[in-house]
């Protein structure tokens, strides 16, 4: 369950198509303080890069994970949790095993 965090900001990345818009509404359904940002598998990393400042909570959903970016992402990751930001995604595509590890 996605608890509520009053003093932190709260952004939920997603993908663009219907069952990631989906995904944003129910996010924002129960965290109505939410600020959705469209990205895709493509653009996850780029989008990654806009977060800024320190305490948060993360939310990404249904973006799959592509191989190529697990090492540049589980680096952001690295550097956001460093800042306080909590990182919950919730996804539904396959992902390799190298990526469930990281």
């Amino acid at each position: 369950m996605i608890k509520k965090l009053s003093k932190n900001r709260i952004v939920n990345i997603t993908h663009r198509d219907l069952d990631g818009v989906i995904s944003a509404a129910l996010v924002k359904r129960r965290l109505p303080n939410v600020k959705i940002m469209f990205s895709g598998p493509r653009r996850i990393l780029k989008s990654l890069k806009k977060i800024r400042g320190e305490f948060g909570h993360l939310i990404i959903t249904d973006i799959g994970l592509n191989e190529p970016l697990v090492d540049d992402i589980t680096s952001i990751f690295k550097q956001l949790k460093r800042k306080g930001w909590k990182i919950t995604w919730i996804d539904h595509h396959t992902w390799s095993q190298n990526a469930i590890r990281k």
